[in-house]
């Protein structure tokens, strides 16, 4: 069971910190003073709330992810998505509550 759970667990938690970089990476576009991905994953590790909104959409893809495993009957592989994404809820709040 283990075996077919971890590809959604590392899913769910990888997704949202990619997306989010992708999200932040097209920052320069509209603001002069972005740090770059190395400043993102800098400020997400270190608890820094300004960051989370980031996270929170790359929650919105596991939702999408989450839904296309159900459909395909993939449904350990899903519960791993969800797994992850509740991870990420819980840390987002937590910054939220020490900020």
């Amino acid at each position: 069971m283990l075996k077919k759970l971890a590809p959604g667990i590392v899913a769910g938690l990888l997704l949202p910190l990619v997306v989010g970089a992708l999200i932040y990476s097209l920052g320069p576009l509209f603001d002069k003073d972005n740090g770059g991905i190395a400043l993102y994953f800098y400020g997400v590790f270190s608890g820094n709330y300004v960051f989370s909104p980031f996270v929170r959409l790359g929650c919105l893809v596991n939702l999408g992810v989450f839904f296309l495993l159900l459909r395909s009957n993939r449904d350990l592989w899903a519960r791993g998505v969800l797994i992850g994404t509740i991870f990420w809820g819980l840390y987002v709040v937590i910054t939220f509550l020490v900020r």
